[in-house]
């Protein structure tokens, strides 16, 4: 086995809230969800309105929030809903779930695996909160439950790269941090800057520096959200933008709210 085709988690959260009132609603109906979120109901109900599919939910069951989800969620419990999220994203080079689209669903924890959904979702939980070897205990179960959810789960084939464009989409994904222009990735093909720019725009739906824009926001909002103390120019930097006021507008095109705004969401 190479050993750079194993997935690595990108972002990786395990946590259980506990929501404070009756009824709590999470309106993500404009910005798309920067991860894939695996969550187990402890308490309460869940009503959820996606993009993709819609969901109603009580204690005990389980469900898959793909990547690029938006939605609008109703939390209700007495006195308020409590659930356990794993929140992960993988590196896109070794992504194992990079050709594949999966809609919001319902997870089926009738698992043909050797342990049980539940009991691999436990484990996880559980043994974030400690240190020490257990940690090597959560990683393999986290392995594990991803095989047995995203093997059992509705799915369709995502549209395949086209092989003129895709050691460019490569570079951009594994790059996009740094300066990029269009001369650079034509070159990378083999094309002529204006055939190159026409192939792009055709297979990928969008122009390279635009695709480039929108890689690089998504992991800006995976960064905005696991370290709160990073400012928002820390960011920026760290992402490839040439200066924090370009970076606003960019986030703002591409999520329609501020990277600010966007950090003070509840993602939970």
């Amino acid at each position: 086995m190479d050993m750079h085709n194993i997935p690595v988690p990108l972002y990786f959260k395990a946590e259980k809230y506990h929501r404070e009132s009756k009824l709590e609603i999470d309106d993500f109906s404009k910005l798309p969800r920067p991860f894939y979120t695996i969550c187990r109901i402890h308490d309460g109900t869940l009503f959820m309105d996606g993009k993709t599919g819609t969901l109603r939910l009580k204690s005990g069951d389980m469900f898959l929030l793909p990547m690029g989800e938006t939605y609008v969620a109703q939390w209700r419990g007495n006195p308020g809903a409590v659930f356990s999220s794993i929140h992960f994203t993988f590196a896109p080079q070794n992504d194992p779930l990079r050709f594949r689209t999966y809609p919001l669903q319902q997870i089926d924890c009738r698992s043909t695996c050797k342990e049980n959904i539940k009991d691999l979702f436990s484990g996880i939980i559980q043994h974030c909160t400690k240190n020490g070897f257990e940690v090597f205990d959560a990683i393999a179960k986290f392995y594990a439950l991803c095989h047995a959810v995203f093997t059992a789960a509705d799915f369709e084939m995502a549209r395949p790269i086209d092989e003129s464009v895709r050691a460019a989409v490569t570079y951009i994904e594994q790059n996009f941090n740094r300066p990029i222009t269009v001369g650079m990735l034509a070159k990378l093909c083999n094309f002529s800057e204006s055939r190159f720019y026409y192939l792009f725009k055709h297979n990928m739906g969008m122009p390279p520096m635009e695709y480039k824009n929108k890689i690089a926001v998504r992991r800006s909002m995976q960064y905005l959200i696991e370290n709160p103390a990073v400012t928002i120019e820390e960011v920026s930097a760290k992402c490839g933008f040439c200066n924090s006021s370009y970076f606003r507008k960019v986030f703002f095109h591409v999520t329609g709210t501020t990277p600010s705004a966007c950090r003070r969401l509840s993602w939970d």
